[in-house]
């Protein structure tokens, strides 16, 4: 230790031993410190802009979240419009461990043709209450319908009444993500073991390229 503690003071110049020893150093740290959010994501082929059937530059994408905890994500999405940066911010519902929320945002002040969607910037608050719980009932009432839109059902499984669900699904093309969409109908509650109906319509430029739907039901 004295050795080092001299080269250090007596040369300017660190020796490729004490490189090696700091890069060595800066690599374990690295390996040792956790990303930040690298449990609550947005996978790359579910995140895309498109310009629906009214000329409005929309981006969508999917949250999903690998935590043993609930989360509250808020996601930032920007646009590149020409010179100008367009950048929108929204704090989504409250997303259960081990579960995704699907978001879509648009972009009326684009007006440029080749919008340049920039990568999402997404952070999150932990929840230390457990998700209320309301459940898709994937049966023979969930249909995908001649026109591309879905009804369904949803169920409150737990034992209080919840104010305001909203139903979301990511609408999946042939390998691909064509849109996000949510429940047209307004839901005000829904009681402890009530089962209520939704409909969902994609945006009518991707209807003939509609696949299936993947379908969500958070607070």
């Amino acid at each position: 230790m004295r050795n080092q503690y001299r080269d250090s003071k007596t040369s300017s110049i660190p020796s490729s031993r004490t490189l090696a020893l700091l890069s060595i150093g800066l690599l374990i740290s690295v390996l040792l410190v956790p990303s930040a959010f690298a449990d609550v994501f947005i996978p790359s082929h579910e995140y895309l802009g498109y310009f629906d059937s009214e000329g409005i530059y929309t981006v969508v994408g999917n949250v999903k979240n690998e935590n043993s905890f609930a989360v509250i994500p808020t996601i930032t999405v920007s646009v590149k419009d020409g010179d100008e940066i367009i950048s929108k911010t929204i704090q989504h519902v409250p997303l259960a461990s081990e579960k995704e929320i699907p978001f879509k945002i648009k972009f009326f002040e684009v007006s440029g043709n080749i919008p340049v969607l920039i990568p999402a910037e997404l952070s999150y608050e932990k929840l230390t209450k457990a998700p209320i719980p309301i459940e898709i009932l994937y049966d023979n009432t969930l249909i995908k319908h001649k026109d591309g839109h879905i009804t369904g059902r949803i169920q409150n499984t737990g034992d209080a009444t919840i104010y305001y669900p909203k139903i979301y699904a990511v609408v999946h093309g042939y390998e691909r993500v064509l849109d996000i969409v949510q429940n047209l109908e307004y839901i005000e509650k829904i009681e402890p073991g009530e089962i209520l109906d939704f409909s969902m319509y994609p945006d009518p430029s991707v209807t003939e390229d509609v696949f299936y739907y993947s379908c969500f039901a958070p607070v």
